[in-house]
């Protein structure tokens, strides 16, 4: 667009060659440009194909209402862990009597199992290793807290960060008057989102020694999730 002015105040001229630079850059749809790893998680896109269903299938073999991370590596085997409630009350609003954690990994990559183009057969199929750990009623709602907590600050990036390699963690959590909340980060390197994963890894970690080193662990792991979500909260408020 071409403006030309030939009488008339500074102000008018001001006005039209403005309008006629927004008219120019609002052709351009807008971007996210590269930047730093967010402070927070970010949504989770819609599951859907034959890599979802897999994931599904194989390795959320039970509920995650008290908290669920999926770790997804680029080339390594899927781990996800659950944290739920069962044996459940029968008044309204019932409640579960015991906790349990279940961990589930991959020892390959499913998402590299997949079939692509001419090569229709994927291999042997990837072996799904299982532990299931009781836990107590305070270790389970100290969880839920910290993944309710860090849940409900999940937003949108100003910034894109993300890339090809690492991995991306996905987490979710239920929340009563709120629903089943979910959030991701790709590998996050420090802040909130690194101690988040840092501490899904604990209890896997947990869930993996034994009987006897576990109340040692207990105790660590309820300590960091303590100060884990009181970090949160306060970043939640600002």
């Amino acid at each position: 667009m071409v403006v030309t002015v030939l009488s008339g105040s500074p102000k008018v001229f001001a006005l039209l060659l403005f309008t006629t630079v927004n008219v120019v850059f609002a052709e351009d749809p807008l971007e996210l440009q590269q930047g730093d790893q967010p402070d927070h998680l970010e949504p989770v896109p819609l599951r859907s194909g034959e890599y979802s269903r897999m994931i599904e299938e194989r390795l959320l073999v039970t509920t995650g209402d008290y908290g669920r991370m999926i770790l997804l590596p680029s080339f390594e085997g899927e781990t996800a862990i659950s944290i739920y409630g069962s044996d459940f009350t029968e008044e309204y609003p019932k409640q579960p009597r015991t906790f349990h954690i279940t961990v589930t990994k991959a020892d390959k990559s499913l998402y590299l199992t997949l079939p692509r183009g001419h090569h229709k057969d994927p291999g042997p199929r990837p072996k799904i290793i299982r532990l299931d750990v009781k836990i107590d009623r305070d270790f389970a709602v100290a969880i839920q807290r910290a993944w309710a907590t860090m849940l409900l600050n999940t937003r949108y990036p100003l910034k894109s960060y993300a890339g090809l390699d690492g991995f991306t963690a996905q987490f979710s959590v239920f929340v009563r008057g709120a629903g089943v909340l979910h959030g991701q980060i790709w590998s996050p390197n420090h802040g909130l989102p690194k101690e988040f994963v840092e501490i899904g890894r604990q209890l896997i970690d947990y869930c993996s020694t034994s009987e006897k080193e576990r109340p040692a662990k207990r105790a660590r792991v309820m300590e960091r999730l303590e100060e884990f979500t009181r970090e949160a909260a306060k970043a939640s408020t600002g």
